[in-house]
């Protein structure tokens, strides 16, 4: 893909595509360890780009998924069973039932 690389008056970085067509992607990989670099806006010809928010998460193996809902669903359990035998045996100490 061509693209020219400017700097602005403002002193910001610029990458210019000389075409994009529709329904194509783009993917540009920043690397900075001064600050973390900011995308300001998107144009083209027929106006500015709609942004989408991100966020990055790492994806971890399906399995991994289902083993941390097994553990979330089984410690869910045990709280609800420890809190019921807490119920019963507080009631029975104060003779409720």
């Amino acid at each position: 893909m061509n693209y020219v690389e400017l700097q602005n008056p403002l002193g910001q970085f610029v990458i210019k595509l000389t075409v994009l067509g529709a329904k194509e992607v783009v993917t540009i990989q920043i690397l900075s360890h001064v600050r973390a670099p900011k995308l300001l806006s998107i144009r083209s010809e027929t106006g500015i780009a709609p942004q989408n928010p991100v966020m990055l998460a790492r994806r971890f193996p399906q399995w991994v998924y289902w083993i941390m809902l097994a553990l979330m669903a089984s410690g869910g359990g045990f709280l609800i069973y420890w809190l019921i035998e807490a119920v019963r045996f507080i009631s029975k100490n104060i003779s409720l039932f």
